[in-house]
């Protein structure tokens, strides 16, 4: 293994390369002079020392010279190479959104792909579902987003072999019930909280939408005088484009919003109201969060939504359709129904 300058042909002769390169034979017999990156000689020789090195462990066998470069990259380099391939995979901004939030919260104060040991792993699974009190099914979701983010280092050659596929998956127990707020009730929260978030909650009550759904909800999809909303196709859970028939009381509510701040491109809710905003506007309407019956939360009120509609005799197929959802509105209105 050398040190050397190559030159390249100019008007004037032929002219030294600025950065030093290295010659050498790899461990497949083929000769190899590439760059080492830099013109100072000393840090030159680092890196072919540096290079020799992982020669000398890719012939033992310890790792491949693929997985000794990618331990140098930091791991978040890793995880945006990852999230742009899944966008060239067709998947949408929603789901690697997702993917990147999961993987972040997981690999935080992890620095490379060196890092990814299954006890380490393991450990930050459970941590995280101790901290957060996830259930089985949701602490399993996080672990699918690390096994796939691992997956995908193993068949760029980063990694020999997935640490995700030590690590178990959790027996998915029972959560929490959900259940439907009362016409009372809904009518005290309305009146309850400020009028932003009782605008919010009170098109997703009369809609069914989702809150993800409601988020991302912008102007341009919103026709106040046809009285329709067109939800695309990766906003939906379902993954399928809607148009949703509003009631003169949403088109009310939505129209509340001054012309000045409808842009076509802008948010029809900019701001959501959190779960802290929710459980206060519960407390002031004097509304239990948690009971014998089932939980009050956000995505209550699509349960409401869907017993609106049961307790209205609406047949199951139409409360489906309406539901946006495989099952029917009766089904999703049982407390705790999962999948509404």
């Amino acid at each position: 293994m050398y040190l050397f300058k190559s030159s390249y042909p100019t008007k004037a002769g032929r002219k030294p390369s600025r950065n030093w390169h290295v010659g050498y034979t790899d461990n497949h017999g083929r000769p190899r002079k590439p760059s080492i990156g830099t013109p100072n000689r000393a840090l030159a020789e680092e890196r072919m020392r540096s290079l020799k090195r992982k020669l000398l462990l890719e012939r033992d066998g310890v790792a491949s010279m693929r997985e000794l470069e990618a331990a140098e990259q930091l791991l978040t380099t890793h995880q945006n190479c990852y999230a742009d391939w899944l966008l060239r995979r067709g998947r949408s901004e929603r789901y690697v959104r997702d993917r990147k939030n999961r993987l972040a919260l997981l690999l935080k104060g992890l620095r490379s792909t060196k890092d990814l040991e299954p006890v380490e792993l393991r450990q930050r699974l459970q941590g995280l579902q101790e901290r957060r009190g996830l259930s089985g099914t949701t602490t399993n979701r996080y672990r699918t987003a690390l096994h796939g983010f691992c997956q995908y280092l193993v068949e760029q050659g980063a990694l020999r072999q997935n640490p995700v596929k030590a690590i178990r998956t959790e027996q998915a127990r029972p959560g929490y019930h959900r259940r439907a707020l009362t016409n009372e009730e809904l009518k005290r929260l309305l009146e309850a909280a400020p009028a932003e978030r009782a605008r919010v909650y009170r098109v997703a009550t009369l809609t069914g939408l989702r809150r993800g759904e409601l988020k991302a909800l912008n102007w341009s999809q919103v026709e106040l005088e046809k009285g329709v909303l067109h939800l695309k196709a990766d906003q939906a859970k379902n993954r399928r484009i809607a148009a949703i028939t509003l009631t003169a009381e949403v088109v009310g509510a939505i129209a509340e919003t001054p012309e000045a701040r409808r842009r076509p491109d802008g948010n029809v809710f900019p701001r959501m109201p959190s779960v802290k905003a929710l459980r206060r506007d519960l407390e002031t309407a004097g509304i239990a969060f948690e009971t014998a019956e089932g939980r009050v939360d956000f995505h209550a009120l699509r349960v409401t939504f869907c017993t609106l509609l049961a307790r209205a005799g609406v047949a199951s197929a139409r409360d489906a359709r309406r539901g946006r959802h495989v099952v029917s509105a009766r089904l999703c209105a049982r407390p705790g129904r999962r999948g509404c």
